[in-house]
């Protein structure tokens, strides 16, 4: 008797189980305010807690690799930034010069052009010594590190060329929508990433799960490092 109950329950609980259509969208507002439709975006729906687990572990790594090196970079990032403000200045000061009193004019403008050589000089060392940490920094606070090798996918489609998708889900099914796109934008490659939660608070069964500007993937919320402060 007791297994006939149990029996009995699981198919009750399969038949209220129904299908359902997820309709979405993909799209970019741009700085214009125009809105680009993103196709032939591949979208997966990939089990939440894969999902989780493989954030983690790229966090891990992501912290693991930044920490070693993150403070000497923001450090000198800083002091270039500092420099390139103290060179921007003299030179409005140095343009700002009028053509009256040659000779006078002839020695300040030296003594501006001799110091900005000079903070140049220093800057392009800092840089130089920057960019190896830079590149170490972007590869591992990017979208592109969270997003590659990710678990297996429930099912995957693409977007249409008006950067619409949609996929067929059981009613109680918990997902995370998963995209990658990119935009070239001039001689620039933008990049955008999503891992948006389904069932979404934010929209209702019957609206169009939309993924834009909005809901992007933010790696800053999956790391804890310092932010740019101000330096000596």
């Amino acid at each position: 008797m007791k297994h006939a109950t149990i029996t009995l329950t699981m198919l009750l609980l399969l038949g209220c189980s129904k299908e359902r259509t997820i309709n979405g969208e993909i799209f970019i507002v741009t700085q214009g305010g125009e809105n680009y439709k993103l196709g032939l975006v591949q979208v997966r729906l990939i089990d939440p807690k894969s999902m989780s687990t493989h954030l983690y572990a790229r966090t891990i790594e992501a912290t693991d690799s930044l920490l070693p090196v993150y403070a000497r970079y923001l450090h000198l990032r800083g002091i270039a930034d500092s420099l390139q403000t103290i060179l921007d200045d003299l030179e409005r000061r140095r343009n700002a010069l009028s053509d009256r009193d040659q000779n006078e004019l002839i020695d300040q403008k030296l003594a501006l052009l001799t110091r900005e050589l000079s903070l140049s000089k220093k800057r392009l060392a800092i840089l130089y010594e920057i960019s190896p940490l830079e590149a170490q920094v972007i590869r591992f606070t990017g979208g592109a590190h969270f997003f590659g090798l990710l678990p297996p996918s429930v099912d995957s489609t693409k977007t249409d060329a008006d950067g619409r998708f949609s996929f067929k889900v059981i009613d109680r099914d918990t997902l995370m929508i998963v995209a990658a796109a990119t935009r070239r934008v001039g001689s620039t490659t933008e990049e955008y990433f999503w891992s948006v939660p389904y069932p979404n608070p934010n929209f209702r069964p019957e609206d169009k799960l939309l993924l834009s500007n909005d809901n992007l993937f933010n790696p800053s919320q999956q790391l804890n490092l310092p932010t740019l402060g101000t330096h000596e």
